[in-house]
């Protein structure tokens, strides 16, 4: 356990300890969480959501305004990719090596029927400006080849050697660098580094939407230093967030049943006051 990390990591491995023995309130956090996920991630690239939006986006409501069927398409889009996420990360591709294909999987459930996206792998063809984003990034040329190397070290990394945080930070930091795809590219590497992150045991870093101008800064930064720790700023917030989720959960549950067996108790009591009456006039 590494010392600047250590309270994260200590209340981590709490966390780990109560999901082991609570899985059904682990997967009901991640149902909510994943509503927050995708408000915080669209207010990352300037979306404003409301929730009714999400949630009118979950259950799949017919629209007829062009404009919101859109919005609400990748609203889903975003929930798949959370989906696809875990697949790598607890299913059955948690084995699979981090590759350029696994970055492409993301951008392509990102994009399913969006209008408007060019054929092929998605990789950015010309350069310019990225969204709202206005840190320098490498001419398109460079995409395919600077995203391998990274993958490639990525592969290489050992926790042992460094903090499993700082190689997130550092990963999303260059891929930054690289914009790879024509759309989504923040979107599909948040996702790819929260696959390293649930690889190894932390939940997901999502960076609230509050923290967009911190978050933007950090990009423009000349190193990742300041992602850093935004980054476990936002690990510690869903370590905190769920922790707080299921230890309430847990009192909730004790609560129903004390009150159930109180229940039980009280009905054999009157049960037994009953017979006690029907003994006393029969005598």
């Amino acid at each position: 356990m590494s010392l600047p990390y250590f309270q994260v990591d200590t209340r981590n491995e709490r966390l780990k300890t109560l999901t082991g023995k609570h899985g059904s309130l682990w997967s009901e956090f991640n149902s909510r969480l994943d509503y927050s996920w995708i408000f915080h991630d669209h207010g990352l690239e300037g979306v404003v959501l409301q929730y009714s939006e999400i949630s009118s986006a979950f259950n799949d409501k017919q629209l007829q305004d062009g404009q919101t069927v859109a919005l609400h398409q990748e609203i889903r889009n975003l929930r798949e990719s959370i989906m696809l996420l875990r697949e790598y990360t607890e299913g059955k591709r948690q084995k699979d090596r981090y590759s350029k294909s696994v970055l492409t999987a993301f951008y392509d459930t990102l994009t399913h029927k969006l209008r408007g996206i060019p054929d092929g792998d998605g990789l950015r063809q010309e350069d310019g400006r990225y969204g709202a984003y206005y840190h320098k990034c490498c001419p398109h040329e460079e995409v395919e080849a600077n995203l391998k190397k990274i993958v490639s070290e990525l592969n290489q990394t050992s926790i042992d050697e460094v903090h499993p945080l700082v190689s997130a930070a550092r990963l999303h930091y260059d891929l930054m660098r690289l914009m790879p795809f024509g759309r989504f590219s923040g979107r599909v590497i948040r996702l790819f580094m929260n696959m390293w992150l649930m690889r190894h045991n932390y939940p997901p870093a999502i960076v609230h939407t509050v923290e967009r101008a911190r978050y933007y800064e950090a990009l423009a930064w000349e190193d990742e230093s300041l992602l850093l720790k935004l980054l476990q700023d936002a690990v510690n917030n869903t370590v905190e967030s769920a922790l707080l989720f299921i230890e309430e959960g847990i009192k909730e549950r004790r609560r129903k049943r004390e009150a159930r067996k109180a229940r039980k108790l009280e009905m054999e009591q009157q049960k037994q006051a009953l017979e006690e009456k029907k003994a006393q006039e029969a005598k």
